[in-house]
């Protein structure tokens, strides 16, 4: 199956985010207590709106595609991104892969295109107690990388350290 990642750059393609956003912050709700609901049942802190209209530089905003389907998100941060916590040019700030959509090979493949989109020196972190998330970035990232990454784990997160080929 062909996945791709398409650039948020539309009002269309910034609500398809937003729509996939809340779910996303339901699953990591379960790993962390930063996310609560508020009165209204709406999830805070909602960064989102800085990926989708702030759009400060570094950011990269990509929707997920397995075939024409959708499949989730990618968010990307390059330097001048400032959330970076390890040094490195590029950060994968958050992924998400829709349930159904997980263990077929997308959100392998996904990650596999964000690497190749933008080379260079890269971190991804986990919530330490996401253990499926550590599992597969561990996974996907050693295979792309032949092993060859570093991994920082402290009580915030677990993050991966390597360089993709330019």
């Amino acid at each position: 199956m062909r996945v791709e990642l398409v650039p948020v750059t539309n009002a269309d393609s910034r609500q398809v985010l937003a729509n996939l956003y809340p779910l996303y912050l339901d699953e990591l709700s379960a790993f962390t207590d930063y996310y609560t609901l508020d009165d209204l049942g709406r999830w805070v802190p909602d960064h989102l709106d800085d990926w989708l209209h702030a759009r400060l530089p570094g950011q990269h905003p990509l929707l997920l595609y397995a075939g024409r389907q959708l499949a989730g998100f990618a968010l990307v941060g390059t330097e001048p991104f400032t959330f970076r916590r390890h040094g490195r040019r590029t950060q994968m700030a958050e992924f998400f892969v829709l349930r159904y959509l997980r263990r077929t090979g997308v959100g392998r493949a996904a990650a596999g295109a964000a690497f190749d989109r933008f080379p260079g020196t890269w971190e991804v972190t986990e919530v330490p107690a996401n253990i499926a998330a550590v599992t597969f970035w561990r996974r996907v990232i050693g295979d792309y990388t032949s092993g060859d990454y570093a991994e920082v784990v402290d009580d915030l997160e677990v993050a991966q350290l390597f360089t993709t080929a330019s």
